[in-house]
């Protein structure tokens, strides 16, 4: 009996995904081992600012993140050449805007 409330408990968090709520209510990634933590979430209940210079060199860890409640910042990422990995997002809500302003702020990558 218990083993099957945890099989389906799991299938349940499975199927909602994970919520991973960022301190402070923003995650400020620096580094591709930082980005590697977020690998199980699907949705971000806050912000996310990825600001890699030359440590990040892909977004395939968040490849699971179908929504984003605050803002997304991608910005001086310079070994970053493309967006793959946040091919399942869906949904960046900006209840929390950068700037007051921005939803999505994109700048100084070396996107192809």
């Amino acid at each position: 009996m218990y083993f099957c409330l945890l099989s389906l408990l799991s299938l349940f968090t499975y199927s909602l995904g994970t919520i991973c709520t960022p301190p402070q209510g923003t995650y400020y990634i620096e580094t591709q081992s930082q980005l590697a933590q977020l690998k199980n979430c699907s949705t971000i209940n806050g912000n996310l600012r990825i600001i890699g210079e030359y440590d990040i060199y892909n977004l395939y860890d968040l490849e699971n993140i179908t929504d984003i409640n605050g803002h997304l910042m991608i910005i001086d990422s310079h070994s970053l050449n493309s967006l793959s990995g946040l091919n399942n997002l869906q949904q960046i809500h900006g209840n929390n805007l950068y700037l007051d302003t921005y939803s999505v702020v994109i700048r100084n990558n070396n996107f192809i």
